[in-house]
């Protein structure tokens, strides 16, 4: 999977619901943690991306952070666990070819 392809089509918002529509930014640092590789806000609805990831961490936060977001927009409540999974899993969901020809 070439992950700079993928990185390129992260998209300035992503609409996640009717009413749930996030704007995709990317800062320096995250509440001065640099651990920390990205979050979810919802007052207002954005998804933060940190930047000086490699391409395939960069994807893998944003992918991390829409299942936070779609987790809230439909109250599913998940926890940081099963986010985590769902992120390993959602790889082969989207890798080309794969459920779709």
């Amino acid at each position: 999977m070439r992950w700079i392809d993928w990185l390129k089509k992260i998209p300035s918002a992503v609409q996640l619901s009717r009413k749930g529509k996030y704007e995709v930014v990317w800062t320096d640092t995250i509440k001065n943690d640099t651990d920390v590789l990205g979050e979810t806000r919802f007052d207002p609805k954005q998804i933060v991306l940190k930047n000086d990831q490699s391409p395939k961490e960069t994807v893998h936060t944003y992918i991390h952070e829409v299942l936070h977001a779609v987790s809230a927009e439909y109250d599913v409540n998940l926890t940081e666990a099963q986010v985590r999974k769902l992120e390993k899993a959602l790889y082969y969901v989207i890798k080309k070819g794969n459920i779709f020809k």
